[in-house]
C-alpha cells in the first residue's frame, strides 16, 4: 500500500497538508462533469485539490484530476491544463469553487520525515505545525493552533516507540482502515 497525495490548504504563503476533518468536506469533481480515476497507487481518489480562504470563505482554488475519459470540461470559466506528463493530472488553476462546509479541518505543515508511514495518510503528530480550522456554512469562524499538543504527543511516542507501535497496530484491520481515513480523532479537539 502507498502513502496518499494529500489535499493542500494555503494559509499565509504556506501550503499545509489537509490531514483530517470532522465530516465530509462535500467536494466532489463529479459535480462538475468529471469522473476521477486513480492514475497510480498514490492517489486512489483520482484527484486532489488546493484549498484556500478567500473573503473568509472556503474555496477549492486549484483542482488536479485524472478523468476516466480525455474529456475535461471547462469549470467555472476555467479551462484545464494538461500536466499528465509531469504529474498524471490535468489542472484547473484559480477555479475558486466554493465549499459549503460546516465542521473542523485539521491541517499540518512541516512534515517530520521520521514519522513517515508508507500507507494511507500521515498522522497528525508527524507535523511541526498543526492547525484546527472551524467552518460554519463554508465561512471560517475559528483557528486553533495545536502545534504544542502535537509536540507533547511526539514526546510520548518517542519515549517508548515500540510500545506505541505495538499498541496502534494491535488490530491490523483497524490500523489499515484508520490509515486511509481522514476522520479526526477526539484527541485533537
Amino acid at each position: 500500500m502507498t502513502a496518499q497525495i494529500s489535499n493542500l490548504f494555503k494559509i499565509k504563503d504556506k501550503e499545509y497538508d489537509l490531514i483530517g476533518s470532522s465530516g465530509d468536506i462535500n467536494f466532489d469533481p463529479r459535480d462538475y462533469g468529471l469522473t476521477p480515476v486513480a492514475p497510480h497507487t498514490a492517489n486512489w481518489r483520482g484527484y486532489y485539490y488546493e484549498a484556500n480562504i478567500k473573503d473568509k470563505k472556503l474555496v477549492v482554488e486549484n483542482l488536479h484530476v485524472n478523468n476516466a475519459t480525455d474529456d475535461y470540461p471547462e469549470i467555472n470559466g476555467v479551462k484545464p491544463i494538461d500536466e499528465k506528463a509531469e504529474s498524471s493530472f490535468y489542472a484547473y488553476y484559480n477555479v475558486d469553487l466554493p465549499i459549503d462546509y460546516t465542521g473542523k479541518i485539521l491541517l499540518g505543515y512541516g512534515f517530520l520525515r521520521r514519522y513517515y508511514q508508507h500507507m494511507g495518510y500521515q498522522d497528525p503528530h508527524a507535523y511541526q505545525e498543526l492547525l484546527m480550522l472551524t467552518f460554519n456554512n463554508g465561512e471560517l469562524v475559528l483557528t486553533k493552533d495545536l502545534s504544542e499538543k502535537a509536540a507533547d504527543f511526539r514526546k510520548i511516542v518517542e519515549k517508548d516507540p515500540a510500545a506505541y507501535n505495538k499498541n496502534i497496530k494491535s488490530d491490523l484491520k483497524e490500523y489499515i482502515e484508520k490509515s486511509f481515513s481522514m476522520e479526526i480523532d477526539d484527541y485533537y479537539y
